[in-house]
């Protein structure tokens, strides 16, 4: 004998926002470090602006600095993605032992 709902469920309402904020903790960093630098090329002098990018972006140390940042994100992002996945698996293996436990309760009401 099936178990019978009473009512159907309605819609799934989503907490999503329909828009994407800027000003949050995750990129607080790069919005102040873009400020700082604005601000910085502002104030220098217009003939010096030239000299200070040059100096900035054709050095080694920013180079460098730039591939060891790509290796720490793209460890961080596997370290991320498996964690996430051991998570999720056992988020999965939960629910189904929680399924067959309540499966096994109503058979045995059915019974």
């Amino acid at each position: 004998m099936p178990v019978k709902m009473s009512e159907p469920a309605g819609p799934i309402q989503s907490s999503k926002r329909p828009y994407r904020l800027i000003l949050t903790t995750r990129n607080l960093s790069v919005v102040i470090t873009g400020a700082a630098v604005i601000v910085a090329l502002l104030k220098a002098d217009p003939k010096d602006i030239p000299r200070i990018v040059e100096i900035l972006f054709s050095s080694n140390t920013f180079a460098a600095i730039g591939w060891i940042l790509a290796f720490v994100f793209l460890v961080g992002g596997v370290v991320f993605s498996r964690t996430q996945q051991e998570i999720h698996q056992r988020e999965i293996d939960r629910l189904a032992n929680e399924r067959d436990e309540l499966q096994k309760i109503l058979i045995g009401k059915n019974k």
